[in-house]
């Protein structure tokens, strides 16, 4: 929280006259939490696991949560927009059918998710966990897809009413709720199988708590019923909300690509112990990552709001204020890693010291670049950035046909780390022109 209260700090003493922006930072703060208790939840389990068990709760997951990343559209984006315009525009009746829709696409996407999972299960836990007996787990955390899908859109219901704070107190009290049952669950001898119902149960209670408080704001602000998904009120107005949601179905399926598949590859190609290695490795490697969103979240409605030429400005005075001296702390931690691996998860882990350093010096090329994807958004250049990620992806893509077969999760690394390396030249350095 110090480290976050410090970056919000920097953020206004090197612009000087921003607002300060509460409700962002609120929620960088909750999700910075978040995030902090899943790496706790993480060494704890990796800790009691070892190596194996660890690594195939992290194929079990990945694996479910690509499959639903191809079907999801991130129909909440589409209901920020859609519903916020409606509003603006004095038609609540639109707003209430945007936000139903919004709710029968996700619950849609889930069962179909829920629905692929079940039928590929027995060959996945086979060739992908090459743990048989996982097969029945792999079922029940994608019964968690479910009460997931009433999140996205409730999230961006309170989101459009501007209750922030509930978000914030939602999104930590779940995260204290998760941890809680899944460091509970391990500990008491459940193995993967308590990881497994800790996070599905965990999951379900974040979805009904969401769900109550979006309903209950719709109900009291719109007059919403299930019965406003009529298609009258969105008429002339469907096709541009199907093109909105693929073309956001298109930068989540980039994002899979470095977020997860890389781990599935992984544990194809060498087992579930060095997938386990290179999930821990990015899950310490990446702790710099905790700041890049408060850091974002406050610092892009300031370059949305200024002029052309004061965006440049403020995004050099970041890099050189902020940027450059955060990313060069990270990369000093690097020699301690051997260090810290042993008193956090024990000396099994071992393995995961060299892909670990890696990953921390991709992860200060993120953090020292933390400008660079608001800048993108609000001058408005995200299909150029599209393309730059993509191509910036050539190295990840070496990395799991070339170097994970040869170097496990040290090559797996490399190719995140290159990946970092092209993206920052591409678009990083157009940004600082």
């Amino acid at each position: 929280m110090r480290g976050v209260a410090a970056a919000g700090w920097s953020v206004r003493r090197a612009l000087p006259g921003a607002a300060r922006l509460g409700s962002a930072s609120l929620l960088g703060a909750a999700g910075t939490c978040d995030a902090a208790l899943a790496v706790l939840q993480g060494l704890a389990v990796a800790r009691v696991l070892g190596p194996d068990g660890y690594g195939q709760v992290t194929l079990l997951t990945a694996y479910a949560g690509v499959l639903q990343g191809v079907l999801d559209p991130r129909s909440s984006d589409a209901t920020v927009k859609f519903a916020g315009q409606a509003l603006a525009d004095g038609d609540r009746t639109r707003a209430a059918a945007v936000c139903t829709i919004g709710y029968l696409v996700d619950l849609a996407v889930a069962a179909l998710a829920l629905g692929v999972v079940a039928a590929t299960a027995p060959w996945a836990s086979v060739r992908v966990l090459h743990a048989p007996e996982c097969a029945p787990l792999l079922v029940l955390h994608a019964a968690g897809f479910l009460p997931r899908a009433l999140a996205g859109t409730s999230t961006a219901v309170l989101q459009t009413a501007g209750r922030f704070g509930t978000i914030a107190a939602v999104q930590l009290g779940g995260a204290v709720v998760r941890t809680a049952l899944v460091v509970g669950l391990v500990t008491a001898g459940l193995g993967v199988r308590g990881v497994v119902l800790g996070l599905v149960v965990a999951t379900t209670l974040h979805g009904l708590w969401l769900l109550a408080a979006a309903r209950a704001e719709m109900r009291r602000a719109w007059g919403w019923t299930w019965n406003a998904a009529r298609r009258r009120p969105l008429r002339g107005r469907r096709r541009a909300l199907g093109r909105f949601l693929a073309l956001n179905d298109v930068n989540v399926l980039l994002a899979l690509v470095v977020k997860q598949l890389d781990t599935l590859v992984l544990g194809w190609w060498r087992g579930p112990a060095e997938a386990g290695f290179y999930r821990l490795a990015r899950s310490t490697g990446g702790l710099a990552g905790l700041l890049v969103f408060p850091l974002q979240t406050t610092t892009y409605p300031v370059l949305a709001a200024a002029a052309p030429a004061a965006r440049r400005a403020f995004v050099r005075r970041w890099a050189l204020r902020i940027g450059l001296p955060a990313g060069g702390a990270v990369l000093l931690c690097a020699p301690f890693v051997p260090d810290v691996l042993a008193a956090l998860v024990g000396p099994r882990y071992a393995g995961a010291a060299g892909a670990t350093r890696l990953v921390l010096a991709g992860s200060a090329i993120w953090l020292g670049s933390f400008w660079l994807r608001p800048l993108v958004l609000a001058e408005g250049r995200l299909g150029r950035y599209t393309r730059d990620y993509a191509v910036s992806l050539v190295p990840v893509a070496l990395g799991y046909a070339v170097l994970a077969p040869r170097l496990g999760a040290e090559g797996m690394a490399l190719g995140y780390l290159g990946h970092n390396v092209l993206l920052f030249a591409l678009a990083g350095t157009r940004g600082l022109r």
